[in-house]
């Protein structure tokens, strides 16, 4: 049986830097992680992210051991190798988990619910993404500063592109479905619509016939419609809404004026982003990174990104580092970490 993975429940890293230990106890749903620069908020998310999707690290860090406990005491360990030739001497267990980009570092992971690890990872049962305002260049964000706020060509886009693409699919995936649960309806409906005479009850049963497939297409499309609702919401204020071209594409209309993402300013990529990764995790349990936020969002769209995360996918957990006060406002003080609360001093 597949172990059902829904949220993360703690999270200890030993002697990080060589320096400190970390033991933060995280809340299934919304989480709000501050400190001063320097701290470890960014390293943490990187950590888990990497550790979870089996990436190499970007930067080489150094620590003991890191424990990843998720619910149902589902775990993932991952310890440093700081020797490679006494490692492969004193053990004969294989290497599953990512290297550091560093070829003096390794690392091993192992957890207590993959058997197999040559044919499943992490990922497989674990549904986390990250997003981060570094994922631009410097190279980027010169070329934005030189060519305005409308360059196309960033890491950023990339980014977009292909989520834009995913979320097509996803559009398509809700069609078949469309097709396949209401092809019987169709087939019935026809049917009575068909008859020259016919009775009370069977104009009975077609009127619940239509109301049962319009209530079906209804539940479908609730959450695109939902997405579609909060980013009309969240873009209100420029004037942009929310619209599809002849391939079915997502793009923005603005006085009759087509936009496309790409066109967007950084921050508005930024939050299409975000509710992209959210709307294509299809409503199943899920685990959102998001370091630094605030650094490329308005503040409008911070007081609401909480709460508009949750409409658009009740079931995904979310972990954010922040410096920025408007986005704890709005009855979260409660879900507030201090990484000097968390951080204890070997």
């Amino acid at each position: 049986m597949e172990p059902k993975i829904t949220h993360l429940e703690r999270i200890e890293i030993k002697n990080l830097w060589g320096e400190v230990d970390i033991d933060w106890q995280l809340d299934p749903k919304v989480n709000i992680l501050i400190g001063v620069n320097g701290s470890g908020k960014t390293t943490l998310l990187e950590l888990v992210d990497c550790i979870v999707q089996e990436k190499n690290l970007k930067t080489v860090f150094d620590f003991n051991h890191i424990k990843l406990c998720f619910n149902d005491n589902h775990i993932i360990y991952a310890e440093q190798i700081k020797d490679f030739d006494a490692f492969f001497k004193k053990s004969t267990r294989k290497i599953t988990a990512f290297k550091s980009c560093d070829a003096q570092n390794g690392y091993t992971c192992e957890s207590n619910f993959i058997e197999d690890s040559d044919k499943f990872r992490y990922r497989d049962f674990i549904n986390l993404d990250k997003v981060s305002t570094f994922d631009m260049s410097e190279e980027d964000k010169e070329a934005i500063e030189h060519d305005g706020a409308f360059y196309e060509n960033t890491d950023l886009d990339k980014t977009l592109r292909k989520l834009v693409n995913d979320f097509k699919g996803y559009q398509l995936k809700l069609r078949n479905l469309e097709r396949c649960e209401t092809t019987t309806l169709d087939d019935k409906i026809r049917e009575l619509s068909l008859k020259e005479n016919t009775t009370v009850e069977e104009l009975q049963a077609l009127k619940q016939a239509l109301h049962h497939k319009e209530a079906k297409v209804a539940e479908i499309y609730q959450q695109k419609n939902q997405f579609l609702f909060e980013l009309n919401s969240l873009f209100e204020g420029t004037h942009k809404v929310v619209d599809f071209d002849q391939n079915n594409a997502l793009i923005f209309n603005k006085k009759g004026k087509t936009i496309t993402p790409y066109r967007l300013s950084a921050g508005e990529k930024q939050i299409l982003i975000i509710l992209l990764k959210v709307i294509l995790q299809e409503n199943q349990p899920s685990v959102l990174l998001m370091d630094e936020p605030e650094l490329s969002l308005h503040l409008a769209s911070q007081l609401k990104l909480i709460e508009t995360i949750q409409r658009v996918n009740e079931n995904c957990q979310l972990i954010i580092a922040t410096h920025a006060p408007g986005i704890l406002n709005k009855g979260w003080r409660d879900k507030i970490t201090n990484m000097e609360n968390i951080t204890f001093t070997n």
